[in-house]
């Protein structure tokens, strides 16, 4: 999702003169893979291994926490909708109170 961000933001610094390749560097239709890819992932919960999903993204979650509030061109707002979905999914399908995913984002 960041590197959709970062084309997004390239895209949108382009001149009129080069408007033929602000299409060609859109990224809905990647942003859209990789949501339902996060998704699925998220829904996929295998019996009293929730707490290995959490493990195993942890170390993603401060970027993906800073997805969703950081500065989008108009043309790259689907990404921040995409970032705030995986996020909420993430919050209802793990336990977010687990202590030490708490101290791991205050550290």
């Amino acid at each position: 999702l960041r590197m959709m961000r970062l084309i997004e933001l390239e895209a949108a610094a382009l001149g009129p003169e080069q408007e033929g390749q602000r299409e060609v560097l859109s990224t809905e239709d990647a942003t859209a893979s990789i949501e339902r890819l996060f998704l699925a992932l998220l829904q996929h919960r295998l019996a009293g291994q929730t707490s290995l999903l959490s493990d195993q993204l942890r170390p993603f979650l401060p970027g993906l926490f800073s997805l969703t509030v950081a500065a989008y061109p108009k043309s790259g707002l689907h990404i921040q909708i995409c970032a705030m979905r995986i996020t909420t999914m993430f919050c209802e399908t793990n336990n977010l109170a687990n202590s030490s995913l708490v101290w791991y984002l205050h550290e």
